[in-house]
C-alpha cells in the first residue's frame, strides 16, 4: 500500500489524498468531528494520524486534521495503528457516508490522552 502523508505536499497519481473521505463539521459528540464524505469500508485506510513520528510522536510527529478533529466513542468505528513512523486511522467497521467517524480513546497508543470524561 503507498505512503501517504498529508505533509508531503503532493498526491500520488489514482489514489486518494487522505482528506478526501472525510470532511470536518460540528459534531453532536464534542465540538468538530470528521465525517465520511463516502461509503468506507472495514479495514480501509481513513488517513493519517500523526506523521513521521516515530516511537515519540507529541515530540516528533505532525498532527493531521483528521488526528485533531476524530472524537472518541465507545462504539467506534475505526482504529489507530502504527505503520512504520507513520500512526495512521482505518475502518474498523463499515461507515456509511455521512457519519462521524470515531474512535475508542482507550484503545490507542500509550501516548494519546485517555481522558474521555464530557464526550457522548
Amino acid at each position: 500500500m503507498p505512503k501517504f502523508s498529508k505533509n508531503t505536499g503532493f498526491q500520488l497519481k489514482g489514489f486518494p489524498f487522505p482528506g478526501d473521505k472525510f470532511d470536518v463539521k460540528d459534531s453532536n459528540i464534542d465540538g468538530k468531528g470528521n465525517f465520511a464524505k463516502e461509503d468506507i469500508k472495514k479495514g480501509e485506510l481513513i488517513g493519517e494520524m500523526v506523521g513521521d513520528a516515530g516511537e515519540n510522536p507529541p515530540v516528533t510527529g505532525t498532527f493531521t486534521t483528521l488526528s485533531k478533529n476524530t472524537n472518541h466513542q465507545d462504539n467506534n468505528n475505526s482504529v489507530m495503528k502504527q505503520d512504520g513512523d507513520d500512526h495512521n486511522l482505518y475502518a474498523e467497521k463499515n461507515i456509511k457516508s455521512g457519519s462521524e467517524i470515531t474512535m475508542d480513546y482507550k484503545n490507542t497508543p500509550k501516548w494519546v490522552d485517555k481522558n474521555t470524561v464530557g464526550f457522548k
